[in-house]
């Protein structure tokens, strides 16, 4: 039963203790978190984007951290920016609902701000959090490349009059004016899905015209815009056959002000205009196959001399034609030394009632 009793008081003994060690190791957290809190800087500068385009904005905030105590709030400050006017001006300063009113007055002389903070009252008002935003405008010419603006903040007293200057910082803060965005609206490349652009794609040709067959139902176009300018089409289905429709492209430049349009034309063939067109297509190429073969046929070698009359052979090298007279589709040549053939007692019949009639003639007009 002793045993039993000493047991159970061990335990709760060790139960407490780890109770004082757990809050002993809070307490000791906690005093390590509110010593940081008190060495950290009271003041810090931080600028918005460090890209900036012309004609933009730079924004530069003032941040006050928290203090573990209200005796240790600033009464008062003085900050100071120096800035590249030729890149930037002061625009206005934001001042916070924390900072009393007319507590913050200042000065810009072109290149440099110049700020005194001083608070009223019977204490000094908790800082923390953003409590000043200097607004810069970016030129409209400012050079594109690095900036900077150095920032500090110095004579930080608090109520009882106590400068402290482990609560002074400085900061130099980089910013960065992009190159000035393009104005030229224009397509760098414009391909129809189906067909080809009369004229040829030029990025200052504007207008175009182009057929297409009467089963093309749509045209879709890849169009590509300079200078990281931005393109849309106003429609890619075609109307009926036989119709025209007109495609608009319009082009954003980069600097999303100016724009241009370029207009396309598409020629959709008819259903019969298309058959009329297949129809003497054959027909022209079946006349070029016919007029070859003829070409061929004439140019042909023959592998026979004509014979002339009385079937004796035309000797070798004799006279060429001498005239031909062309009849439809083929040629006559009349030749000389070339006569129809006849038998010969024709001939010889012929020349003797010749001869006979002659003889005769003569006979009369001797008596």
């Amino acid at each position: 039963m002793s045993n039993l009793f000493f047991c159970k008081r061990g335990t709760i003994l060790l139960k407490k203790k780890r109770i004082v060690c757990l809050i002993l190791c809070l307490f000791l957290f906690a005093y390590e978190w509110t010593a940081r809190a008190e060495s950290a800087p009271l003041f810090s500068f931080d600028v918005d984007s460090a890209q900036a385009e012309r004609n933009g904005t730079v924004r530069v905030t003032l941040s006050a951290g928290k203090r573990s105590s209200d005796s240790s709030n600033p009464a008062g400050f003085r900050a100071a920016l120096e800035y590249d006017p030729e890149r930037l001006s002061l625009q206005r300063i934001e001042v916070s609902d924390r900072v009393q009113d007319g507590a913050f007055q200042y000065y810009d002389n072109g290149q440099q701000i110049t700020g005194v903070y001083v608070c009223d009252g019977i204490s000094a008002p908790r800082l923390s959090g953003t409590i000043l935003t200097f607004v810069f405008s970016v030129h409209a010419d400012a050079p594109a490349g690095k900036g900077q603006i150095s920032a500090a903040v110095d004579q930080v007293v608090d109520w009882a009059g106590h400068f402290s200057d482990d609560d002074a910082t400085e900061q130099e803060l980089d910013f960065r004016v992009s190159p000035p965005l393009s104005q030229d609206a224009l397509l760098s490349s414009l391909i129809p899905s189906v067909g080809a652009l009369q004229p040829p794609f030029s990025p200052e040709v504007a207008e175009y015209a182009m057929d297409v067959p009467a089963d093309v139902s749509k045209v879709e176009f890849q169009a590509d815009a300079k200078d990281g300018g931005s393109v849309r089409v106003s429609r890619k289905s075609l109307l009926g056959a036989g119709q025209a429709t007109e495609i608009v492209v319009t082009v954003t430049a980069e600097d999303k002000k100016s724009k241009s349009q370029y207009l396309i034309t598409v020629n959709r063939a008819g259903r019969e205009e298309e058959a009329s067109s297949e129809e003497a297509s054959r027909a022209a190429a079946l006349k070029a196959s016919s007029a070859s073969s003829r070409r061929s046929s004439a140019r042909a070698p023959s592998s026979a001399r004509p014979r002339a009359s009385g079937g004796n052979a035309a000797p070798p090298g004799s006279a060429p034609p001498q005239s031909a007279a062309a009849y439809g589709e083929r040629n006559l040549y009349i030749a000389g030394g070339q006569l129809p053939e006849a038998p010969l007692w024709i001939i010889a019949g012929c020349v003797c009632v010749l001869t006979v009639l002659t003889a005769a003639g003569v006979f009369r007009n001797k008596k």
